[in-house]
């Protein structure tokens, strides 16, 4: 076991997560092995949101992913639709049924489960089977269902009598590869309790952090990375307290903020905690595992969002970060930048802080390593520490809008709103009737195929005392791009950095730009600008700097004005790989370009440095301690090493963690969260449960689903 792990030339990774819990037998060599190395952080993975029923067996050869799999058994701790009853027996053979309303029901996973005489369910005479068509009766209420018996890790199929025995749809998740099978683990607290008296919850917190207790077998394991399949779609309206009716999806995130309440607890303050980053739990989660760099399928196309949400979490966020990033899956004209894509990530990761991706291997993958070790120089952590946020260059050229509120304010129009200088900032104000969205629109010319960045310094204003986010909707851009902008996040607490980046704007007179914000509340700007140029990032270290260039075209850059107190900068040197002979003839242009930007020599001139398309330079430079340059806030992040993270939280929190908001009001009727006041109502289109989302057309989609992206323009639905 040991002599499989990660080590790059004697040196073991900073961060590894593993999916420690399938095999049991190897527990004792993993606490051996993290005892033998302290200084590694190693998290078990896990799956939150849904998953397979405990025991489910599948066809040999099926592709899945084995965190799919769940410890929940009881199906009661399922996430399930409004039930309807049988109107004719139905015996263990039949593949039909016939209920006595169909308006509950869709084509995918569903449960069947008895009743007593009481009327309450009897939980040991169940059944999921899956509903494969739905013919109604010529009544409009009625219906006979066609359905597949014994499905997904069911018991055997068995009799049910009309009446007395109940049928609901399920929800499921399709963020998978098994349609209709992952479903939702139910969180609610009220959720229906096993025969031992346990909720979801009880089941899924002790499976997670019941091992890493004392005596449990894993004492030195140093968190939990909950990574596929994080806990962020709203499922909508449901049957959450297992009582037929169907009730607002508030008391299931309610639930989910008990639930990493309960995992923090279970993990102590010392231990890593990665979720995705839900501003809702600043106070639970210390980590992310990005599935990606961007997301899962993306690693550069909509990395602005990778940005903005790491510089905004490090101000809010009470812990400190362990941060997963790594490239995850290419497209065919990406993989030819095989080498590129990597070190792009490890350019992002030593700005933002995140643990970089260490490729294990020769040949390309040694390639990939290069900036993480100085390249023959072999040396982890080589940067020394950060010595604040990363710069933006492109803030050093001209604001398209102007100088000075005066001059911007003529190049910005609001609607459903107004500007109000306020001192040295500017605020948007709610005015005239509330439908759709306040808006701000910024024009600007543009006078050539460009990219370009809209830079905002903003924050929600508003009198609550909790944190309460709000979003920016995907703006819309007047011209043609070739890739565009993403929505962004805002709140209450401080001001933050929101970047909005295009790639490839064709030129025009008055482009328009516009920011869409959620909700009502005043906006406050510290700034607003339009740059024409890309969002590259200019990072500087006690040892050296890191430039990162998203643009898809090559850009050159002047250290002598980004970093005026640098000097002596030196590329890094690099040696063909090992495994030479072995590359693919397609990724010899990828070795050159490694060999050609890590060429050891010194930079003759930096005023003009260039840095390719979707790319990074790291270079060393003249040393400068973080006593002598303080970087300019406190949770400015650290660079890489082989793959670097945030140390684990110190012994004591920092600050207290806050009860779980009750939902109930004094008359026992749910209330809306305020981080979870939803855009989209669930209504009852024909078959299906469909979400109204403000536009003139309504647009279905099946429960359980997402909305769909014209349906997403409008409000978040998904």
């Amino acid at each position: 076991w040991k002599k499989e792990q990660p080590v790059h030339q004697g040196h073991i990774p900073d961060l590894q997560t593993n999916v420690i819990r399938f095999a049991p037998g190897n527990w004792d060599y993993i606490d051996q092995y993290l005892e033998e190395n302290p200084k590694l952080l190693m998290l078990s993975t896990w799956r939150a949101a849904s998953g397979l029923p405990k025991g489910t067996v599948l066809k040999e050869g099926t592709n899945y992913d084995p965190l799919e799999r769940t410890e929940i058994e009881f199906p009661g701790h399922w996430v399930v639709g409004k039930s309807t009853t049988l109107s004719s027996n139905l015996n263990a053979a039949s593949e039909e049924m016939r209920v006595s309303s169909w308006a509950a029901l869709e084509k995918g996973p569903a449960l069947i489960v008895a009743t007593t005489a009481r009327g309450d369910r009897d939980w040991d005479q169940f059944e999921y089977v899956r509903i494969k068509s739905i013919t109604k009766d010529s009544n409009g209420e009625g219906a006979t269902i066609a359905i597949e018996r014994a499905y997904n890790g069911s018991p055997a199929s068995r009799n049910f009598q009309a009446g007395n025995t109940h049928v609901a749809s399920m929800p499921w998740d399709t963020r998978t590869k098994l349609d209709g099978r992952n479903w939702f683990i139910n969180y609610a607290t009220d959720c229906p309790r096993d025969k031992n008296g346990r909720t979801a919850t009880d089941i899924m917190v002790e499976a997670i952090v019941g091992p890493l207790r004392e005596g449990g077998g894993l004492e030195n394991l140093g968190g939990i990375d909950l990574a596929s399949g994080p806990l962020s779609r709203d499922i909508g309206i449901a049957d959450y307290d297992g009582d037929g009716t169907e009730e607002s999806s508030d008391i299931y995130w309610a639930g989910v903020a008990d639930f990493y309440r309960r995992l923090r607890e279970g993990l102590g303050p010392k231990r890593i905690l990665t979720a995705n980053m839900d501003w809702d739990y600043l106070h639970y989660i210390n980590g992310a595992n990005q599935e990606g760099l961007a997301r899962p399928s993306d690693p550069w196309n909509e990395v602005s969002r990778t940005v903005n949400e790491m510089i905004i979490w490090k101000r809010l966020s009470p812990l400190p970060f362990a941060t997963i990033a790594f490239v995850q899956y290419l497209t065919r004209e990406e993989d030819l930048l095989y080498v590129q894509m990597h070190r792009l990530l490890n350019g992002y990761s030593a700005c933002l802080g995140m643990a970089a991706d260490m490729k294990n291997g020769d040949g390309l993958d040694e390639l990939t390593r290069l900036e993480l070790f100085q390249g023959v120089e072999n040396k982890p952590h080589w940067l020394g520490k950060s010595l604040g946020e990363p710069k933006r260059p492109a803030s050093l050229t001209p604001n398209l809008l102007g100088d000075g509120w005066d001059e911007i304010i003529q190049n910005m129009v609001p609607n459903r709103g107004k500007l109000v200088k306020e001192g040295d900032e500017l605020v948007l104000k709610q005015d005239g009737r509330l439908v759709g969205f306040m808006t701000l629109n910024l024009y600007f010319d543009l006078k050539e195929k460009t990219d370009f960045v809209v830079y905002l310094d903003v924050m929600s204003s508003d009198n609550k005392e909790e944190l309460v986010t709000r979003e920016i909707m995907d703006p819309s851009v007047s011209v043609k791009y070739d890739t565009g902008p993403i929505r962004g996040r805002i709140s209450n607490k401080e001001f933050a950095p929101v970047s909005f980046y295009v790639r490839g704007a064709q030129p025009g007179e008055r482009v328009e730009f516009d920011l869409r914000f959620q909700e009502w509340d005043d906006v406050r700007f510290r700034s607003i600008a339009v740059h024409a140029a890309p969002d590259t990032l200019a990072c500087e270290f006690e040892n050296g700097i890191v430039l990162v260039n998203p643009s898809l075209n090559s850009e050159t850059l002047d250290l002598t004005t980004i970093f005026p107190r640098r000097s002596g900068y030196t590329h890094l040197k690099a040696e063909e790989p090992a495994g030479m002979e072995n590359i693919n003839d397609k990724y010899l242009p990828q070795v050159k370009q490694a060999l050609s930007i890590n060429n050891g020599k010194d930079v003759k001139n930096p005023s003009k440095l260039e840095v390719f398309e979707r790319n990074a330079v790291f270079l060393t430079a003249n040393r400068v301690t973080a006593t002598d340059r303080p970087a300019t806030l406190t949770t400015a992040p650290r660079p890489p090493g082989t793959a670097t993270t945030a140390p684990p939280p110190p012994a004591t929190a920092t600050t207290k963690p806050p009860a779980v908001t009750k939902c109930k009001d004094k008359n026992g009727q749910y209330k809306a969260h305020n981080n979870r006041k939803k855009k989209c109502n669930w209504l009852k289109v024909g078959n299906n449960r469909a979400k109204n989302c403000g536009t003139a057309k309504n647009k279905i989609t099946p429960l359980g689903k997402a909305c769909p992206e014209t349906c997403k323009k409008f409000n978040h639905c998904s």
